[in-house]
């Protein structure tokens, strides 16, 4: 399996510039192929997600980025 190398500047653009995956995903309108929408009803939504895991940067939400001390 041939390794792409991240592009940091291009996700920034993109996360910044248009609405969050999930609200894409909901209005189907998400472009990417890594979520697979599994199972939904008038007011839930179930999906997958391929590759690397949907994990916010330890530093959103109040998460810190190692073990308490």
């Amino acid at each position: 399996m041939e390794r792409i190398p991240f592009d940091l500047t291009a996700y920034e653009r993109r996360v910044r510039s248009g609405p969050c995956f999930v609200c894409a995903i909901v209005a189907g309108t998400h472009d990417s192929d890594l979520e697979q929408v599994i199972a939904e009803d008038e007011e839930n939504i179930a999906f997958l997600r391929s590759g690397s895991p949907a994990v916010p940067p330890p530093d959103r939400f109040g998460l810190s980025s190692g073990p308490s001390r």
